[in-house]
Order: structure tokens, then C-alpha cells, then sequence
């Protein structure tokens, strides 16, 4: 006999958002979604580095062996001391949200695919568009632990883990069957909870156990047999008569938390899995050197102030590797001048600047060349990450999270860098990669309005997001998203204080000119 498949295909895009709760200068923040390049603009000390940030310590999160939910100062960044963190240095739970697309639904697939057959028909839990958890994390003493988490399926509420004193609540909020549309409020109470870092790791036998008191129906066995979690021969496995309904309800609670348990484990593997393709590269790159030593040692990133930078181009320059080129290119094209290393011997080398006559070392020339040269390199260097450990056909992008990537660059240079961005979300393989960055660059943002306008060039509006965050009377920070239209220009008018200042310091430069003549008229 044969099945008929119940599965929507879904275009296969990569959505990934996140929004800020009751963190730094953030009551509740809009969600920020990581576009292939994503931007965030605003006035300063308004919150937005609080936002850049926020993914960089996910990342350390994830990397690095911690226990704690989450690591806010590690090998990245510094985030805060909690206290620090919490809205208005207050008592109440900080949080966060994250949205998942088709990606991570593939992962929840192979974790959390439960097939089975209802008549002629073959039922797959592969409908979803999007997965979201919410997450609040709270500090009764000296440890910051999970408060609360939070599963939903296209925005429908799955199921409720809450703390409360030294155990844990679990509230199942949705039965799972064909679509989502059985309301329920299944509370199992008084739960030892593990977690890895803020996921829960969920035991599907101890649920099981628990669901079966509350249905007062015993086992024959304490250890419930794995064909009972198979859903076969349940009806063999109890004492007692159970009812068909009864039999039902074990049958979808059993296949709902197979799902939940499947789904909360693709994110944890997700996560890591994004934790290290992600790069930080923070507002003050280091100073160059007159001259560098050679290491055996490899890298993957240029690291958060630009210190490996050197060691990569001299690695790529050794192998014969085109990122050199690609670097020197660039800055010919933008600043008129090529790089090159120089063997000094002992060991020793240095980065050269080369002119139309002089060769120049790094040390003495612009420091905004030496400034942007560990982003230009990062965003050419193909990087040898570690291949998941979960052996998983996922996603091999790069994220690229940069501060402040025009200092010390001159107006031309800024915008220059739009061009480079969109040269490298999309490599030779297609691979989208995906750049988040804070800036104070009018010329960098206008930039991309051209290149998307633009139609010899391969960037839609839908692939860039711009975010204006900005700061009330209160100090509460808001975020504002500025949509791009196919034609380059805003939908709406950006708020006072950034595209405008131009235009009013040119109305003062007339009207100080206005002055003048009148008062050189009079003498």
C-alpha cells in the first residue's frame, strides 16, 4: 500500500531574528533580523551596540565549556556582570527571543521527525515556517540560571518551562497532530530540569512517567518499556484496562514531546554550529607593528582587534593563495595603494605599502589603512572552520560582526566598503554569508542605497536591513527598521539627527555667509 506524504515545501530561505527584553537600555526591543548584510545606525550610547553585541555573546556562549546560561565576559567580549545587563540595573528577569527558519526546521527534522501512519495516510511533523524560543534568565543568588523558556511553532505557543524555587514546571500548551489545533494545558510540576547552557534538555521517560499518574494509569514496568515510547504495543504495557481515548491521549502527548525534545536539541546543535562561524571584529583594531614574527600556528578569523591578521596574509602569501591579491586590490582600487609582505629574515617579515614610487612600511603610513585592513582581510579570507562534530549537512556561511568598520577612513573609502560587503555575502559557491555592523557612516549607508538601486549589480532591498535605534526622554532605547525600496530610497524619513545634518549645517553655512555680506555691506 502506498502512503500519501503530508509535507508543504517551503521555500528554503534562512531567517534568523532575535529581540532584546529587560537587557541594558532595552525594555523590550523590536526583533532585529540578520539579513545578509544587516545595519544598525543611530546617535551615541542609544543601544546599539547593546543589539551588535548580543549575537557575540551567544557565540562565546556556545563556545567556550560553560555551565551557566549564559557567558556574558569570555574570549570575545566583556557583555556586563549581570547587574550590568538587567534593564536599569533592576530585579526582573532578563530575556531574549530567537526566530529559526527552514535551516533549523531540517535540523528539528532529524531530531524531532515523528512519522506515523494514520490510515492511508503517512503524517510528518515537517510543516512548520518558523521555530521561536523565549528565553529568561534570572539571578536569586550568586548564579544566574533559566527562569523561564519557551517553545513556539509559527508563533504558536508549544510548551512552558518555569522555575519555580529549586524545580521545574512543565506546562505542554499544544498537542501535535496533522496541523497545530488541539489546545491544552498539560502541567507536570516539581521536575529536576537539566539545561546546556539555556536550552533544556528534555527526559522524555520521566515525562512520560509523570503523564501517566495524572492519567492514572499504571505500568506494568517503573522503566517504561521503549516500545511504549515507540507507540507500539501500548495497550500490553499497562495494568488494567485503558480506554481507547486514554490510549490516544498517551499516544499524542508521547509524539508531542518526542517532537519538543528533537526540536530544543537542533537548536542547541545549531547554535554551536553557528558559535563558530561566527567573527567579531570590535571597534579599535591593534596597531601595526614595524615588523611581525612567523608562528607555526593557523587561524581561522583575524581575531577581535585585527591581531592575527598579519599571520593570515603571511600564511596565504606562503601557500600562494589569492587572498593577498584580493586585499591589496582593494586597497589599490580605494586608497591608490598595494600591499605586500617583506621577508626581513630571522624568522621576520612586515606588511609593505606601495605607492607609485615609495614602498613604505605599514607602521608609517594612514593608520586608517592598518584600521581597515583586518575587515578587508577578514571578509576575502575563506577561514578553515572545524566541521561540525554532529557530522550535519548545515549551512557553511560566515557571520561577520563588525563595529564602527569606517574609522579612520576617508568619505570615499566608507562607501567604498558597501561595495566590498556585497562582493562577499555572496562567494564562488553561492554561499550566502552574512554581515552585521554598527556604524556612523552616512556615506557607507548611501552607498548601499545606490548598489541596490542599481541593476548591473546583484543586491535586492530584501537583503539588507537597516535599523535606526534611538534613545527617549526616559532612556528607554527604541529600534526603528528603515525599509529599503527596489529604487534605493527609504519608505519612510529617517528620524531627525542623521541624513538631515547635512542639510542644516549647509542652511547655517548660507545663513552665516548671509551674515557677513550684510555686515561687510555696512562697513
Amino acid at each position: 500500500m502506498r502512503f500519501q506524504e503530508t509535507m508543504v515545501i517551503i521555500r528554503e530561505d534562512i531567517v534568523q531574528k532575535f529581540a532584546l527584553t529587560h537587557i541594558k537600555s532595552f525594555e523590550e526591543s523590536k526583533e532585529i533580523e540578520l539579513k545578509p548584510i544587516t545595519v544598525l545606525v543611530g546617535k551615541n550610547s542609544c543601544g546599539k551596540s547593546s543589539l551588535l553585541r548580543f549575537p557575540v555573546m551567544l557565540a562565546q556562549t556556545f563556545r567556550e565549556n560553560t555551565l551557566a546560561p549564559l557567558l556574558l565576559f569570555g574570549s570575545l567580549i566583556d557583555y556586563g556582570n549581570y547587574d550590568d545587563v538587567a534593564y536599569r540595573h533592576g530585579t526582573k528577569p532578563i530575556g531574549f527571543q530567537m526566530t529559526f527558519g527552514q535551516e533549523l526546521i531540517r535540523l528539528g527534522q532529524i531530531y524531532g521527525k515523528w512519522e506515523y501512519v494514520d490510515g492511508d495516510e503517512r503524517i510528518s511533523f515537517s510543516h512548520f515556517k518558523n521555530v521561536k524560543s523565549k528565553v529568561y534568565i534570572d539571578k536569586p543568588g550568586r548564579k544566574i540560571q533559566v527562569q523561564k523558556f519557551e517553545l513556539y511553532f509559527d508563533e504558536k505557543k508549544i510548551c512552558t518551562i518555569n522555575r519555580e524555587k529549586n524545580t521545574y514546571t512543565f506546562t505542554l500548551n499544544q498537542i501535535l497532530e496533522k496541523d497545530i489545533k488541539e489546545d491544552c494545558e498539560i502541567e507536570i510540576t516539581s521536575l529536576e530540569m537539566d539545561f546546556y547552557n539555556f536550552i533544556p534538555v528534555i527526559n522524555e521517560q520521566k515525562l512520560l512517567s509523570q503523564y501517566l499518574m495524572i492519567k492514572n494509569v499504571m505500568a506494568k514496568d517503573k522503566r517504561i518499556p521503549r516500545q511504549t515510547l515507540l507507540l507500539k504495543n501500548i495497550d500490553r504495557d499497562f495494568e488494567g484496562n485503558v480506554s481507547d481515548k486514554t490510549q490516544q491521549e498517551i499516544k499524542n502527548f508521547t509524539r508531542t514531546i518526542f517532537v519538543i525534545a528533537g526540536y530544543l536539541q537542533a537548536i542547541r546543535i545549531y547554535l554551536i554550529h553557528e558559535a563558530e562561524k561566527t567573527v567579531y571584529i570590535g571597534p579599535f583594531r591593534e596597531n601595526p607593528k614595524r615588523v611581525y614574527r612567523d608562528s607555526e600556528s593557523s587561524y581561522n578569523d583575524v581575531g577581535v582587534n585585527g591581531e592575527n591578521t598579519s599571520m593570515i596574509l603571511r600564511q596565504a602569501a606562503q601557500e600562494n593563495q589569492n587572498l593577498l591579491d584580493n586585499v591589496s586590490g582593494w586597497f589599490q582600487k580605494t586608497m591608490g595603494y598595494s600591499l605586500n609582505i617583506k621577508d626581513v629574515g630571522n624568522g621576520l617579515y612586515s606588511i609593505v605599502v606601495c605607492g607609485n614610487r615609495e614602498v613604505d612600511n605599514l607602521m608609517d603610513v594612514g593608520f586608517g589603512i592598518s584600521q581597515a585592513l583586518p575587515i578587508v582581510t577578514q571578509l576575502y579570507s575563506k577561514g578553515e572552520y572545524r566541521q561540525s562534530i554532529f557530522d550535519l549537512n548545515m549551512s557553511e556561511r560566515k557571520t561577520v560582526i563588525l563595529e564602527q568598520p569606517e574609522i579612520h577612513l576617508h568619505p570615499a573609502a566608507q562607501a567604498q566598503l558597501a561595495d566590498l560587503f556585497v562582493d562577499c555575502i555572496n562567494d564562488k559557491k553561492g554561499m550566502i554569508n552574512r554581515i552585521l555592523l554598527e556604524t556612523h557612516s552616512e556615506h557607507l549607508i548611501r552607498k548601499l542605497q545606490v548598489l541596490v538601486a542599481d541593476p548591473d549589480v546583484m543586491l535586492k532591498e530584501d537583503q539588507v536591513a537597516i535599523y535606526y535605534v534611538d534613545k527617549d526622554e526616559k532612556g528607554d532605547s527604541h529600534v526603528q527598521k528603515m525599509e529599503l525600496c527596489a529604487n534605493g530610497q527609504f519608505e519612510t524619513a529617517w528620524p531627525s539627527g542623521f541624513f538631515d545634518k547635512s542639510y542644516e549645517l549647509t542652511k547655517l553655512l548660507m545663513k552665516a555667509n548671509s551674515k557677513q555680506n550684510t555686515r561687510s555691506g555696512e562697513a
